[in-house]
């Protein structure tokens, strides 16, 4: 765990500000995931509509039982928030709600579930990374070519900036930190905690 990484300021997410901009390029889908999205479309297909969304757009598979992508929508006229990174296309998760919000996350919470039970790991770590080099906070303020190849596209959203009321990172995503620790059997809030 790069620990020095969740030492920097981060503002709280408020997806009213950038209207999902996290969401514009969907998220890569491992096997498990891309199963469990494509079970929900199929379960669940007239609340998904219910909310505003097309349930056949919402998981694009690269090959039946492989990994896949959540799908893809252009963003309607004024629905791009004035904050959105302007190298960053108007595009949006087809998971995304017109308000803004993540369509799995409202339909968890009027299920009574956790929010985060059928959002992609990518998404609700967000703008944390996890990968064969460790749990890190991506560098702040990188160009999104840069952020693809270097940091993530998570460094090049307004969520891993600090902004207003910043606090350490470690405390503003202390429940993203906090789940990732209960699943993989480590307690990250406490070793960040050992940063103060």
């Amino acid at each position: 765990m790069d620990r020095a990484s969740f030492e920097r300021p981060l503002s709280l997410c408020d997806i009213s500000r950038c209207h999902g901009a996290c969401c514009s390029d969907g998220v890569p889908l491992n096997p498990e995931e891309a199963r469990v999205l494509s079970e929900l479309v199929e379960a669940e297909a007239p609340a998904l509509v219910q909310l505003g969304l097309k349930p056949d757009s919402l998981v694009a598979m690269a090959e039946p039982g492989g990994s896949g992508h959540t799908g893809i929508r252009t963003r309607a006229p004024g629905e791009r928030s004035p904050r959105h990174p302007a190298s960053v296309p108007d595009t949006a998760c087809a998971m995304l709600t017109a308000d803004g919000l993540c369509g799995l996350q409202v339909l968890a919470v009027e299920r009574g579930m956790h929010p985060w039970f059928w959002k992609p790991m990518t998404c609700w770590l967000h703008p944390v990374a996890v990968d064969e080099t460790g749990i890190r906070l991506p560098p702040e303020g990188v160009t999104r070519e840069r952020a693809y190849r270097d940091g993530g596209y998570a460094s090049v959203t307004e969520c891993s900036r600090a902004g207003f009321n910043a606090r350490p990172a470690s405390q503003v995503l202390a429940a993203e930190l906090g789940f990732l620790g209960e699943l993989i059997g480590r307690d990250l809030v406490s070793l960040t905690e050992q940063l103060a």
